[in-house]
């Protein structure tokens, strides 16, 4: 059995960024970061963008260039989705029946998206946009689809809706509250999008609910609302949010630190900052204040380093303990206030990567007063 000081679960940003901190900051245990998927760690939000619009390819969206991992003292296992973790034993079981052993377990695991609780939910044609493959079977029928129908209006749906619309295909977003983006932004920054996708032939259904998925011959062929209204459809994307992976930790138990038992180890989260303390004892990274929380520019990197997708777009911002400041994180965070209209709209639009997103209509965007 292989046994790792670190194994981190998941190789998603938080996986990834765990790793290479850790790293980073002097710890010179092993370390194994496992995937469910059969690639290398890959960005999630250009899936509903730019590589779904065709414009990027997978070296493009990955984390560190192809080959990175053969070089970094991180143990990359693919197509190692964790199943089972044996708390007392220390080990892991992945997908594939083989037990790893560690010292520190980080649970990093994400999730899976959220499934339509209605009749023909699974339906060909209805699908999400979670992972590589859920994009690459959209890109692979946006060819022949025509009429687009999208459960959900948040970042993924107007995401894809952009898309669609870039392509010529007829798009609906039905979202069930009074406005899009209602869980992550001010209401300013809602009808600012509704403004922009409407003005490009985007249908936005609020306060919409789902009653049924109709099909023929096993095939999506419409949507049904709860007034019995019905929209016809050859492609559905349901964009409801994710159920996280958590059901191996559920029933695992761990003896803490304080535990009577000297050698346990805790299991952490990915955002526990407890998850970093282990490790970061030995040395403080490069550039950083011990104790603070103020960001820093990255200014050096190990030799094995190379650069990332998200090197290519731009200078990127590090915090201690947190990873990559994110431009759509700071945007909903100013949203909140009027005087940062303008500014937290232009951010939002980059996240959003539409077509139509452009800092020019950003700055011109309608303010509160």
């Amino acid at each position: 059995m292989n046994n790792y000081n670190v194994v981190i679960a998941g190789a998603g940003q938080a996986g990834v960024q765990t790793a290479i901190s850790l790293h980073q900051a002097g710890y010179t245990g092993s370390i194994a970061l496992l995937s469910a998927e059969d690639t290398e760690p890959y960005e999630r939000p250009p899936l509903s963008k730019s590589y779904l619009a065709g414009d990027d390819d997978l070296n493009a969206i990955l984390f560190r260039t192809p080959g990175y991992w053969d070089e970094s003292p991180v143990t990359l296992r693919t197509a190692a989705r964790v199943v089972a973790v044996d708390a007392e034993a220390h080990t892991v079981t992945t997908s594939q029946g083989e037990a790893i052993g560690y010292g520190y377990l980080v649970w990093a695991a994400g999730g899976v998206a959220r499934t339509l609780p209605v009749p023909g939910h699974d339906l060909r044609g209805v699908l999400s946009i979670r992972d590589l493959q859920d994009a690459n079977e959209l890109r692979s029928i946006l060819g022949t689809a025509q009429r687009a129908v999208i459960i959900g209006g948040g970042y993924v749906g107007l995401e894809a809706a952009a898309a669609f619309r870039g392509r010529g295909i007829a798009t609906t977003i039905i979202e069930a509250q009074d406005r899009l983006l209602a869980r992550t932004t001010s209401p300013v920054i809602s009808d600012f999008f509704a403004q922009v996708h409407r003005a490009n032939g985007v249908d936005i259904i609020l306060n919409g609910g789902v009653s049924e998925i109709l099909g023929n011959h096993g095939h999506v062929t419409a949507v049904r609302l709860a007034d019995r209204t019905q929209l016809e459809a050859d492609l559905v994307i349901v964009g409801i949010g994710l159920v996280p992976n958590v059901d191996p930790i559920a029933g695992a138990t761990s003896t803490t630190a304080s535990s009577s038992t000297p050698t346990a180890e805790p299991i952490f989260p990915a955002s526990s900052p407890s998850a970093m303390s282990p490790a970061t004892r030995t040395s403080t990274p490069t550039g950083s204040r011990s104790g603070s929380s103020r960001c820093r520019t990255r200014s050096s990197r190990p030799s094995w380093s190379r650069t990332t997708s998200a090197e290519r777009r731009g200078p990127t911002k590090w915090c201690r303990g947190s990873g990559p400041t994110s431009t759509t994180h700071a945007s909903r965070q100013s949203a909140s206030s009027p005087a940062t209209t303008s500014s937290s709209c232009e951010g939002t639009l980059r996240s959003l990567a539409s077509p139509w997103c452009t800092s020019e209509q950003a700055r011109s965007s309608p303010s509160t007063a």
